[in-house]
């Protein structure tokens, strides 16, 4: 199994690669409110292992933390230029990849050992920063784990000073025209 951090702002694809020298340990900034969210992608890992995942500080677990194993859907058709889906004869060049493609998007939360159904697999780390903590540097240390094999990274946390402000009556309004229980029933999640 080989394993590596990613930035839990990239997106991940069903044929993503672990680099030649795996990114093993990662530093993010957060203000106090946030959450530091960080991807671990694995590639060759034996199709039906146990995969375990953990995070530590100071050698105790992390009561806060969220493990997310990330699931990959498909991408049938690219969005058009001016909206919608790409029309018969037409191409949208500012697209990110030219689709049909399977992208990790929908994300089930891990609460036990998961069940490898793949060779490439990603799973999303999620710690959430409270208002009220101290501003410094945290140190965490990440684990995953398919049978014997171990591998482990070094996450710093940088919190600073400013606070992100609960969601509330002066937040930016935000609508989904699209509804996630049938979305999550078409994919059979």
């Amino acid at each position: 199994m080989r394993a590596e951090l990613r930035d839990g702002l990239e997106f991940l694809y069903a044929d993503s690669q672990v680099g030649k020298k795996p990114c093993r340990a990662m530093t993010l900034d957060v203000a106090r409110g946030g959450t530091a969210s960080v991807h671990v992608l694995l590639n060759d890992v034996k199709e039906g292992a146990r995969l375990g995942v953990g995070v530590n500080q100071g050698g105790r677990a992390v009561k806060d933390a969220r493990w997310f194993q990330l699931i990959d859907v498909p991408v049938e058709r690219n969005t058009g230029p001016v909206g919608f889906v790409e029309k018969e004869g037409e191409r949208n060049r500012f697209v990110a990849r030219r689709a049909p493609f399977r992208v990790y998007d929908a994300m089930a939360p891990v609460t036990g050992a998961v069940k490898a159904s793949s060779p490439t697999m990603a799973f999303r780390l999620q710690l959430p920063i409270p208002v009220g903590v101290r501003v410094g540097t945290r140190e965490y240390a990440l684990e995953v784990r398919s049978g014997r094999a171990l591998q482990t990274f070094s996450l710093t946390v940088n919190i600073h000073k400013p606070i992100i402000p609960p969601v509330g009556r002066d937040s930016f309004p935000y609508t989904n025209w699209f509804s996630l229980g049938l979305m999550a029933e078409r994919h059979g999640l």
